[in-house]
């Protein structure tokens, strides 16, 4: 019994053509990356959230309850802080 040739498989082997590889030019290009504008803002309200959590809680409940108590006093509203008040408010104003 013999095996003939089978057709095609031996041109596979027998292939001794050798091609030469091709040189590519060097590129110098660099990774980049770009952040949006809302991606910076996310990042920047999640630091001051981040440093607002941290921050220790402040008990103002005693100055609260003082500025409270001199408020209802009715030596407390004078005509200095009257006057006081209305140049605050028109400095703020852009008026003085």
């Amino acid at each position: 019994m013999t095996i003939e040739k089978l057709n095609g498989v031996d041109k596979i082997f027998n292939n001794k053509e050798i091609k030469p590889v091709k040189k590519t030019d060097k590129l110098e290009k660099k990774d980049s990356i770009e952040i949006s504008d809302k991606a910076k803002e996310m990042a920047l309200r999640e630091k001051y959230i981040k440093i607002i959590k941290e921050s220790p809680e402040i008990d103002n409940s005693k100055k609260i309850e003082e500025l409270k108590k001199q408020i209802s006093e009715p030596d407390y509203i004078t005509q200095k802080l009257i006057d006081d008040i209305a140049r605050r408010i028109a400095e703020s104003l852009g008026l003085l």
